[in-house]
């Protein structure tokens, strides 16, 4: 039986992505909600060219195992009809994969089909437990990102976009909640740039390059940053400084993170629970740096999720920032964190040897370790999606276990 949390936030319950957050678009909100969080709380990964290891809820068939049966130990999803890369996109309540068919790079999609995210009629196909095929991108597909509500993929240097288009996150005018669930090319008129990779939020979409961003969407938060908070189907330009080199863009719910080629993070969107980073509560419409911590010279990966941040510091610790609710941040204290903490251990040292940021959901993280050290994961936990084989939450890191 999963967990009942009162949260006093349920941003990213009920039905919103593995980014998603509440106040804005396709998400309900409440201050004051008792609810366990069914969105964003699955968890996949690829473990070789041909399996994934999948695990967590599973109401909405999103492990594509043909089963609507919840895991908290991670099992193995073999489709050997299709040869996968490394891509693999967990939305509020579906997966997106790169799959390779008819000698071309395409998209297997699975779960949730509420507003046409992954592909079919949601009139006729309203959920999928077994991966369904989505062709047409005239190209072989590179990237995928999982919304809210919504889906893209980057093929041969163009945006393609399919779901809800409630907050224009797909880039289609005029704005409003009518399912899109055949891909639609994001004009190149549109896009005044040939992206390298995509990113996802609850109900806005980011294509960038190393030099330049551009962000469409909700902006109720300012998670667009171009300096208003008005949403806009038209992919707006992101106020970065012009003279970094952009190493990596995460979407969260409502807020968006940057990391630069010299370690910096910048940061703007929603900040109710401080998952700016920047030690206080107000939105921010425009980047802003986040300072580091003492001792930490600079950034090797940044992840943001529903209402919380987690980053890779240079000396391979972690640090974490935002929602808090029970401790499930694991920096030994409970309340909200505006600014970043570090991540401890259950002996309350310093967690470390980290190599990147595998996933945020609902109140959870996970994260990778160097070499064969395996992926460990922190927080919420009532639908198993921490891998540990229990529904326990857990307020310091847990090794998952991968089959």
């Amino acid at each position: 039986m999963k967990n009942i949390i009162n949260f006093r936030m349920a941003a990213v319950l009920a039905s919103c992505t593995i980014l998603s957050a509440c106040a804005d678009g396709d998400l309900p909100y409440s201050d004051s909600t008792s609810i366990s969080s069914p969105a964003y709380s699955h968890s996949a990964v690829f473990q070789n060219m041909t399996t994934l290891a999948v695990w967590g809820n599973n109401e909405s068939g999103q492990l594509g195992n043909g089963t609507t049966t919840s895991a908290a130990t991670p099992k193995r999803l073999r489709l050997g009809f299709a040869t996968y890369s490394s891509g693999v996109a967990t939305g509020a309540s579906h997966t997106l994969a790169i799959a390779r068919f008819d000698n071309v790079s395409g998209v297997r999609a699975w779960g949730s089909n509420s507003a046409g995210q992954i592909g079919r009629d949601p009139a006729t196909v309203p959920t999928s437990s077994t991966p369904v095929k989505i062709g047409g991108f005239g190209g072989a597909v590179q990237q995928v990102a999982a919304g809210g509500l919504h889906s893209l993929a980057l093929a041969g240097g163009t945006v393609w976009a399919w779901g809800s288009n409630s907050a224009g996150q797909l880039a289609l005018n005029p704005i409003s909640s009518a399912t899109r669930f055949a891909p639609r090319q994001v004009e190149a008129a549109k896009l005044p740039i040939t992206p390298t990779a995509i990113v996802a939020g609850g109900s806005h979409s980011i294509a960038y390059t190393s030099t330049e961003a551009y962000a469409w969407g909700n902006n109720a938060s300012g998670q667009l940053g171009n300096g208003t908070t008005l949403s806009n189907h038209m992919p707006q330009k992101v106020q970065l400084p012009s003279s970094i080199t952009i190493r990596k863009i995460s979407a969260g719910g409502s807020h968006s993170l940057a990391l630069d080629s010299t370690g910096k993070i910048w940061a703007w969107g929603n900040n109710a629970y401080g998952q700016l980073g920047n030690g206080t509560t107000a939105n921010q419409s425009t980047p802003v740096q986040l300072t580091p911590p003492a001792g930490v010279t600079g950034f090797i990966d940044v992840f943001a999720g529903p209402s919380h941040s987690v980053a890779v510091a240079s000396n391979f610790t972690v640090y974490t920032w935002g929602f808090n609710t029970l401790g499930l941040l694991s920096v030994g204290t409970t309340g909200d964190q505006l600014s970043p903490a570090q991540v401890r251990d259950a002996s309350n040292v310093p967690f470390t040897d980290v190599e990147r940021v595998v996933l945020l959901g609902s109140f959870f993280t996970i994260v990778k370790k160097n070499g064969s050290g395996g992926m460990w994961a922190w927080g919420y936990n009532g639908y198993g999606q921490l891998g540990d084989g229990t529904t326990s939450n857990r307020t310091a890191p847990v090794q998952v276990l991968l089959p």
